[in-house]
C-alpha cells in the first residue's frame, strides 16, 4: 500500500487505542471480579485489535508505529527494562500508602512526607546519572540502577507491623536513588539506539511504555493482594492483630514480585549495547 507524503496512520491509531484500552481495562477490573464473561470479551478485543494493529503496520507506507525500531536488541531491551521497572516503582507507590495507613496508622500528612523521600532523592540523583552515561554509556549504570531498586523493595518486604518513619523513608530513597540512576542512562539507551529520523518514535514508544508499566504495576500489586488477602480484610480502613499480619503478608509478597520485576530490568540492561 502506497501511501501519501504526511499520510496519518489512522487504522493504526484506531486499533493501538482499541488494544491498549481493552487490555489495561481488563488487567485492571480482573483482579477484584475475576474472570467473568465481560471482563474476557475485553481481553479477547485487545488481543484481537493488537493483532490488527500489528497487520496494519507492517502493510502500510508510513505506519504510526515503525516495528523495525524492533530489530534493534538494545532498542527493544531498554523499553523492556522501563516496562519492567516502573511496573516495579507503582507496586511499590501504590501500595505503600496503605501500609502505612491500615497497619501503621499514619495520618495523611504523615504518609504525604513519608513518600516525597522517594521522588526527592530521584530528583537528587538522576542529573548525575545523565552526566555519568555521557562518560562511561548507559549499559552499567541502568543494570546498577535497576539492580538498586530490587535491592530496595526486597528491604521493603521485610517492614514489620510496627517500625519507624525513618525505616520506610530510607528504603524508599533507597528506591528513589536507584530509580534516579536508572532513568537517564535508559532513556539515552532507547533514543541512542533508535535512527535519527525515528527519535519521534522512539520517544513517543517509550512515554507509553512507561504509562502502561505504571497501570500494570498498580494492576500486578493489587492483583496480589487481592490473591492473599481475605476481602473483609482489605475492607477494613484501620488493621489490628492478626488482620495485620495478614495484610502485610500479602504486602510482602507484592513487594518482593515488583522486586523481581526490576531485577529482570536489571538483567535486560547488561544485555545492551553501550550507548
Amino acid at each position: 500500500m502506497k501511501g501519501r507524503q504526511g499520510e496519518i496512520d489512522i487504522l493504526g491509531a484506531i486499533t493501538a487505542f482499541i488494544s491498549l484500552f481493552s487490555l489495561l481495562y481488563f488487567v485492571n477490573v480482573a483482579q477484584t471480579t475475576g474472570l467473568n464473561p465481560q471482563n474476557v470479551i475485553f481481553l479477547i478485543l485487545g488481543v484481537l485489535s493488537a493483532m490488527t494493529f500489528l497487520y496494519i503496520e507492517t502493510r502500510v507506507s508510513q505506519p504510526m508505529l515503525n516495528l523495525e525500531l524492533f530489530n534493534n536488541r538494545t532498542f527493544t531491551l531498554a523499553n523492556l527494562g522501563a516496562l519492567l521497572n516502573f511496573m516495579s516503582q507503582y507496586v511499590m507507590v501504590f501500595l505503600t500508602p496503605f501500609y502505612m495507613q491500615r497497619i501503621l496508622h499514619y495520618p495523611a500528612d504523615k504518609i504525604g512526607i513519608v513518600m516525597t523521600s522517594f521522588p526527592l532523592a530521584t530528583m537528587i540523583v538522576a542529573p548525575f546519572s545523565g552526566y555519568l552515561s555521557d562518560k562511561i554509556g548507559t549499559r552499567i549504570l541502568a543494570s546498577l540502577g535497576a539492580g538498586t531498586c530490587a535491592l530496595a523493595l526486597f528491604l521493603m518486604a521485610t517492614l514489620p507491623s510496627h517500625t519507624t518513619q525513618m525505616d520506610i523513608m530510607w528504603r524508599m530513597a533507597l528506591f528513589g536513588i536507584g530509580t534516579g540512576i536508572f532513568q537517564s542512562p535508559n532513556n539515552s539507551a532507547v533514543m541512542g539506539s533508535a535512527p535519527r529520523p525515528y527519535l519521534g518514535i522512539a520517544s513517543g514508544v517509550l512515554a507509553t511504555i512507561r504509562n502502561v508499566g505504571m497501570v500494570l504495576g498498580i494492576a500486578t500489586g493489587g492483583a496480589i493482594l487481592y490473591a492473599i488477602v481475605p476481602s473483609e480484610i482489605l475492607q477494613a480502613y484501620i488493621l489490628q492483630g492478626p488482620d495485620a499480619l495478614f495484610f502485610l503478608s500479602g504486602l510482602r509478597s507484592a513487594y518482593s514480585v515488583g522486586a523481581i520485576l526490576t531485577e529482570m530490568a536489571a538483567i535486560a540492561s547488561i544485555q545492551q549495547k553501550n550507548i
